[in-house]
């Protein structure tokens, strides 16, 4: 191996110690605001040198932690249709398991990024890249479109039900597996409730049978 190549091995080392110590602080503090490059390179068994020969200052490290969730989860997502022209939506779809898995895996990496107060957030950043994946690069099809359903709507619909369950599993500290989570994403989403039921007064009503409370 080359010089240049264990150099580069070195550098990326040094990184990941970096982010690793920043996002261990940020679950600590449960903020990041106070947090200083000190206190990064300190916990990184580095010194404050070290930290900005990668990095100008701190939201730089914070955008790269940034970059790393949200790209990796771009591949995740895109990986199993390299080869594949069309998927069924009768089961449980690929990407969804791709999507859940890989923040389970990295748990700790967005759970910190829950916390930061950064606009656009962490959901406003996922919200755009699934924006881009399901109108760019993947496009839902309806075999029968006698019922004109609008597309714009139908994405918005989807993309802000994913978002809302993925909200819930990292505040609720993935209570439940990613395996829990897409089977029951996919299950709502082929047996949508057929009616409401309305609580009258002090009345108490059971929940229809499959729908857990």
């Amino acid at each position: 191996m080359t010089s240049a190549a264990n150099q580069s091995r070195r550098q990326r080392r040094t990184k990941d110690a970096l982010k690793k110590a920043f996002t261990e602080l940020i679950l600590a503090e449960n903020e990041s605001r106070s947090i200083t490059v000190s206190e990064i390179a300190g916990r990184a068994d580095l010194n404050r040198a070290t930290f900005y020969a990668h990095y100008t200052d701190k939201n730089d490290i914070l955008n790269e932690l940034y970059e790393d969730g949200i790209e990796g989860l771009a591949q995740a997502l895109r990986e199993p249709y390299r080869n594949v022209q069309r998927v069924g939506l009768n089961g449980i779809v690929p990407s969804t398991v791709r999507l859940f898995e890989y923040i389970e895996q990295r748990r700790d990496l967005f759970t910190a990024l829950d916390l930061l107060p950064e606009s656009p957030n962490l959901y406003e950043r996922l919200e755009s890249l699934f924006w881009f994946v399901f109108t760019e690069e993947i496009v839902f099809h309806r075999d029968d479109p006698s019922n004109e359903i609008n597309y714009e709507l139908l994405l918005s619909y989807q993309i802000h039900a994913t978002l809302g369950m993925i909200k819930f599993w990292i505040r609720n500290r993935f209570k439940y597996t990613a395996r829990y989570m897409y089977e029951q994403l996919t299950a709502i989403t082929l047996n949508r409730p057929t009616s409401l039921i309305v609580k009258n007064g002090s009345e108490r009503v059971t929940a229809p049978p499959g729908l857990r409370r």
